[in-house]
């Protein structure tokens, strides 16, 4: 069984999802009961002056636990 995404857990879409092809490698935000916000990592995605291509939230998308795989967990924190 695939383990479910966590916050800060490194995802990657394992399908197509609100503009953003498969393969896509984003961090999880927040996690929902049914879904994850994920961030899309667009840094290196800038346009000629150096600025991002995209607008501040657009990177921002929610997707639901079976469209995502972890491809690097959070490390873990003592308490």
């Amino acid at each position: 069984m695939a383990r479910r995404a966590h916050t800060l857990d490194t995802v990657k879409l394992l399908r197509d999802w609100e503009g953003w092809p498969a393969g896509t490698v984003g961090a999880v935000v927040s996690a929902h009961p049914e879904t994850a916000l994920v961030e899309i990592v667009t840094d290196a995605m800038t346009d000629a002056g150096g600025l991002p291509e995209r607008e501040l939230l657009d990177d921002l998308i929610t997707v639901p636990y079976s469209a995502l795989d972890v491809v690097g967990p959070a490390a873990a924190h003592a308490r």
